[in-house]
């Protein structure tokens, strides 16, 4: 009895020695990118070697465009993929589309609604992935914005096995008799860090986009309403009693790892990401602080917008300075529906962004046609990680 009475106490003595080594350790959290390169991948000094760059071709399907096709609405198709061997580590530096008939023969980017490269589902960091860690989205190109170039020495760097998906859609504004298939051919611009020598500078993607209310009471998002509002009062908060489709802008909203929902308020306002403009011009400012959620200041390197026909500008604001901190304008197909081009923000400088200021999206449209059309207004912006 003595014999197995000790037994079991050394039972309870083990167990319980575990649990208070279990509780007692911590879980080790994920390195910094920079940390987790240090480590691993180690300094480069070597000169800057376009030579050294690489490329891969993604397709879409075929689509056959018989009908009009506004935005959002056209066919669309998805491809997967991955750009090298595990161990490696993937630099993406640029992104480019076509728009080819089945020929073979090139189109105008009239025919794209948007191409968006996105993360696979899975995720493979072995750092702190930041934004990845909620948000699928890298790059948007769109009618108007077919190219896209990070600065010389930039990039976003990926571990080789995580896969990737280009999501590709159509568009068809202004040809009701067109009969004709047509693809959309992708162009992926990236570095393997075992090929080069020179140092890369890592970026990291963050969203930006307005948002208006369409249902709730009328008030500034988060803001306790203090009264009813009359409805000409009203329209200063961007209100719109229709919700518009999305088009899958990877939001903030509904996600508990953002900790952030900007699509609806504690006070039972809703706001949507896309809404209807009509015939006229309008004007919309939206406060991007919480959506920019800057825990310590960054510095903007490159910046490109996502917006729809009849768009005339898209702006980021310090209110806190009270000026611009960058423009993109864009110029609309003369005689049709679309955008001729959209112009962005590049620099290897830089330009700071305060983690103790305020900002603000202004949005411009002016809808010469005669159509309702929707309308969205979103910043993709890339900053230091």
């Amino acid at each position: 009895m003595v014999n197995r009475m000790n037994l079991n106490q050394w039972k309870l003595i083990a167990v319980l020695a575990t649990i208070l080594l279990v509780s007692c350790s911590t879980t080790e959290e994920a390195p910094s990118f920079r940390e987790w390169y240090s480590k691993n991948k180690g300094a480069k000094a070597g000169e800057y070697d376009s030579s050294k760059l690489r490329t891969k071709v993604v397709t879409s399907e075929n689509y056959r465009i018989d009908k009009i096709y506004r935005s959002m609405m056209g066919p669309t198709s998805e491809e997967e993929f991955q750009l090298a061997d595990s161990g490696d580590l993937v630099w993406l530096v640029g992104y480019d589309v076509r728009v080819l008939d089945s020929a073979g023969t090139e189109l105008s980017p009239e025919f794209m609604c948007h191409n968006n490269l996105n993360l696979s589902v899975e995720r493979n960091f072995p750092w702190e992935p930041g934004v990845f860690a909620y948000t699928n989205r890298i790059f948007t190109l769109t009618q108007g914005y077919t190219q896209l170039q990070l600065p010389q020495g930039f990039g976003i760097p990926f571990p080789a096995n995580q896969k990737f998906k280009a999501i590709f859609q159509a568009l068809n504004h202004n040809n009701p008799t067109l009969d004709t298939s047509l693809y959309h051919e992708v162009t992926l611009k990236y570095y393997l860090d075992s090929e080069i020598e020179f140092p890369m500078q890592a970026l990291s993607q963050n969203t930006v986009w307005l948002v208006k209310q369409y249902d709730g009471p009328y008030g500034v998002y988060g803001e306790k309403p203090e009264k009813e509002l009359k409805e000409e009062e009203g329209q200063k908060f961007n209100y719109h009693e229709a919700q518009q489709p999305s088009c899958g802008v990877d939001m903030l909203a509904n996600n508990p790892l953002a900790d952030l929902d900007l699509y609806y308020d504690q006070y039972g306002r809703k706001f949507t990401g896309h809404w209807k403009i009509s015939p006229g011009t309008e004007m919309l400012r939206f406060e991007a602080t919480k959506m920019l959620n800057l825990s310590e200041d960054k510095m903007l390197y490159y910046a490109t917008a996502h917006v729809h026909p009849y768009c005339e500008y898209l702006e980021l604001y310090d209110i806190t300075d009270s000026r611009t901190v960058f423009r993109t304008e864009m110029k609309s197909i003369p005689d049709k529906i679309g955008l001729e081009y959209i112009t962005d923000f590049t620099s290897e400088e830089g330009l700071l962004l305060s983690k103790d200021h305020r900002y603000e999206l202004v949005s411009s449209y002016n809808n010469v046609g005669d159509d309702t059309l929707s309308a969205m207004s979103v910043l993709y912006l890339y900053l230091n990680q």
